[in-house]
């Protein structure tokens, strides 16, 4: 809704005028405090050892999607901004639906922020032992798309966690490489799950006829990718059985288009840094779940 009705509304509920700019200002600084929150208890964890009250036991697996997307910039010294954005769960439940069957994720916490990976990967840590105690978590499965700064994120952030490397990028690799071929895509692609490793050294010795200079930067790919192709293998049994069988990172990409897409990259939006992180913040509670509980309290 654009700020012009929304203010329309809200001044039809307080019976006084409210401009679109004072909304607008409403929002931000909404959002600036919903970051102000985090913070603290970013230096409260960090730097005195103080953690926040927990919910309950801490699960036994934990999976944290991340993945990146970009908005235009104003008033910046770069003319786009990097989101970055992370989707933490313990678990799916059906949530209704006959013919196509919904899911519900449990414990699903939003992050999103414009700031440097060292930031990001900080702030879903501090997410994660806030939420989840994570620091006694035993499998924590993250999933990205295999792009060097997510994974150096994680092994950062979460030195004991199993990867797991987004299976439809894979897929989409192969796809370019066969000129969208579909009978060679079907075999290349069951050749390199089943063994990405073999295949890579066929690659190099042009056995599926792509062309020289791209079987080399495949079979590179696929040699990086080979550890962590099948990483939810390495979750124990009970923890991946149905819909927790996790093969990439759709959750993620779904809610980046949530969060981040349809709200913040329609024509002509432009954001600074500032504006862009303090709605991020609200479309990141919004998303988690945690509205209504949240505006509750600030309204009382």
């Amino acid at each position: 809704m654009p700020y012009r009705q929304g203010a329309e509304i809200l001044g039809r509920f307080i019976d006084d005028a409210f401009t679109a700019k004072g909304l607008w200002k409403v929002v931000q600084d909404e959002g600036g405090r919903i970051r102000g929150d985090h913070l603290r208890i970013e230096q409260d964890l960090l730097h005195h050892g103080i953690a926040p009250p927990y919910e309950g036991p801490a699960p036994e697996l934990v999976v944290i999607e991340a993945d990146g997307t970009f908005l235009r910039a104003q008033r910046e010294d770069t003319k786009i901004l990097k989101v970055r954005t992370a989707v933490s769960y313990h678990g799916k439940q059906r949530a209704g639906g006959r013919r196509h069957k919904r899911w519900r994720l449990t414990g699903k916490h939003c992050y999103a922020t414009t700031a440097s990976t060292t930031a990001f990967g900080k702030a879903i840590a501090v997410d994660g032992i806030a939420r989840y105690r994570l620091n006694r978590v035993r499998t924590i499965l993250a999933c990205h798309d295999g792009e060097d700064e997510f994974g150096l994120t994680f092994r950062a952030w979460f030195p004991t966690a199993i990867h797991q490397h987004d299976q439809w990028h894979v897929s989409a690799r192969l796809w370019e490489a066969v000129g969208q071929d579909e009978r060679r895509f079907k075999i290349l692609r069951e050749r390199a799950f089943a063994d990405p490793l073999r295949t890579a050294d066929y690659l190099r010795r042009d056995f599926y006829g792509v062309r020289p200079g791209d079987a080399q930067d495949l079979a590179t790919y696929l040699q990086n990718a080979a550890p962590n192709l099948w990483g939810i293998k390495r979750v124990p049994a009970h923890l991946r059985k149905g819909r927790m069988f996790i093969r990439g990172s759709a959750v993620v990409e779904k809610h980046q288009d949530l969060l981040v897409g349809r709200r913040m990259k329609r024509r002509g939006m432009r954001w600074t840094r500032k504006g862009a992180d303090n709605l991020l913040a609200l479309q990141a509670l919004r998303f988690s779940g945690k509205w209504p509980t949240r505006w509750g309290v600030v309204a009382a």
